[in-house]
């Protein structure tokens, strides 16, 4: 849900309607100057969306892993997004608030 209100406030400020889930993130990265998604994380989240699983048709054969640091970067790259939009300039990149062994070791569910 809450990548899908990123996607929408870029085709707010873009004026471009049918923009796709992977251009909306690429647009806020270059917008507030913040590193791009990986384009794994717009793969991981189709099949979630479209197969109900983490690893499927787009994002075969990976394991827990791999999808849980997919996750902790996607999270991470939310909380930059927001702080700029905020206009709180404060880089996070370097001390990220979600990192990949939590996500697979200790955090039972997560809504992305």
């Amino acid at each position: 849900m809450q990548f899908d209100l990123v996607k929408q406030r870029e085709i707010a400020a873009s004026g471009q309607l049918g923009m796709t889930f992977h251009n909306g993130m690429k647009f806020g990265s270059i917008r507030y100057n913040i590193p791009q998604l990986s384009h794994d994380f717009t793969k991981m989240r189709n099949d979630i969306i479209h197969e109900g699983v983490l690893s499927g048709t787009n994002f075969p054969n990976k394991s827990k892993s791999d999808c849980a640091a997919i996750t902790a970067s996607a999270l991470n790259w939310l909380d930059e997004y927001v702080l700029k939009v905020l206009g709180i300039h404060q880089n996070v990149t370097n001390f990220p608030r979600w990192k990949s062994r939590d996500i697979e070791m200790f955090l039972p569910a997560l809504t992305v």
